[in-house]
């Protein structure tokens, strides 16, 4: 865990020598963590913890996610995917929208529910564009698995869901 922080600083110019004029700020890496609230149908809501890293090419910003947590009760939830966001402005703080792609694990942490590939589609709003961290984000995320429950058993613990996600960027 340390190594990934200590790339992320290394990766990251000095926030002191960043361009104020410039509001649209292409070329810069982030990373940091984030926290999901997940809503798959039910009466219990989930919580998921999300690590981030984003490269923001100007209009569009290119980034990958890990996440892990309880989706409702029974189903846990594991994930990784790559995503694409287009922002639909150069200001400062700026909506997005963008597109995901990944592979999903949901079960009840023994034999039940599914594995594979997922989509999702996010729509954002980032604060602090301009800045090399410290940047924030609020954004709702639909999830939709590609696949079913595993053969042979009951129940079903395989579901799409929507999660409202805080990013913090360091």
């Amino acid at each position: 865990m340390r190594w990934i922080l200590a790339l992320a600083v290394l990766l990251s110019p000095p926030a002191l020598a960043e361009d104020q004029t410039s509001p649209s700020p292409a070329g810069h890496f982030y990373f940091g963590p984030g926290l999901q609230l997940p809503y798959g149908g039910g009466p219990s809501l989930g919580f998921v913890l999300a690590l981030q890293a984003r490269y923001d090419f100007g209009d569009w910003m290119l980034g990958a996610d890990a996440r892990a947590g309880v989706l409702r009760n029974p189903t846990l939830l594991a994930s990784f995917s790559g995503r694409l966001d287009r922002f639909l402005g150069s200001d400062e703080h700026s909506f997005y929208l963008g597109g995901s792609f990944g592979a999903l694990d949901e079960s009840d942490g023994e034999f039940y529910g599914g594995a594979g590939p997922f989509v999702g589609a996010q729509i954002g709003y980032l604060w602090g564009r301009d800045r090399r961290w410290g940047r924030a984000a609020i954004e709702l995320q639909l999830s939709v698995p590609l696949f079913g429950e595993r053969p042979n058993k009951p129940g079903d613990y395989v579901y799409t869901f929507a999660s409202l996600n805080f990013l913090f960027f360091l």
